[in-house]
């Protein structure tokens, strides 16, 4: 009888931890810090995420040899190129998941971008570019999350002087554990496809 109590006390704390909505806030600065806060029945788990220096080992003297790259026949993307195409591959994640996403409740969005290219008018058509892709997708996020009254606060702007890009995002969500548990499965599988091709 004991058992059967502490088996169905376990058997509730599960399925109550699967069925508790998870407060995700996700957020990056210019510095390349990457801060993740995950938060459980008020219980706060803090992630910060930065890129490691590569250090160099003092009594290695001997210069170690470049490997020549793979030429591919391809160019590489350009920050606007790159900028589009996340845009259109989020666009087709959010087109797979979007089952899972309308249990999703978006509480907060903020997007800053300053984009530098080196050149005013090619600064200026990149800006443009950008706003075309993001704004639409904003649209889409909408059309398959609750998003929360005013959530969505989105700066593109241009910099002529410094030419240096720089972006920084802030990004909170709820969502069921059982719901991200199933999207994360379904979004990794999609971007293995998309990845391979």
């Amino acid at each position: 009888m004991n058992f059967l109590v502490i088996f169905g006390i376990i058997l509730f704390l599960i399925i109550l931890l699967l069925v508790v909505p998870v407060k995700l806030t996700l957020s990056k600065n210019p510095s390349d810090y990457i801060k993740v806060i995950i938060e459980v029945l008020f219980i706060p788990i803090k992630l910060t995420l930065k890129k490691k220096d590569k250090k160099t080992k003092k009594n290695d003297t001997k210069p170690k040899e470049k490997k020549p790259l793979k030429d591919n026949g391809k160019k590489p993307l350009s920050f606007k190129e790159k900028v589009i195409f996340y845009c259109s591959l989020l666009t087709n994640a959010l087109k797979e998941l979007k089952h899972i996403l309308y249990h999703v409740r978006i509480s907060d969005l903020s997007v800053r971008l300053t984009l530098s290219e080196g050149n005013a008018a090619f600064t200026a058509i990149a800006v443009g570019g950008i706003n075309t892709a993001i704004y639409p997708l904003l649209g889409l996020v909408e059309s398959y999350c609750k998003v929360d009254k005013g959530a969505f606060k989105v700066n593109v702007c241009p910099e002529y002087n410094t030419g240096k890009s720089t972006f920084s995002f802030s990004l909170s969500l709820h969502l069921a554990v059982i719901h991200l548990m199933v999207g994360g499965l379904k979004l990794y599988s999609f971007y293995k496809k998309e990845t391979s091709k």
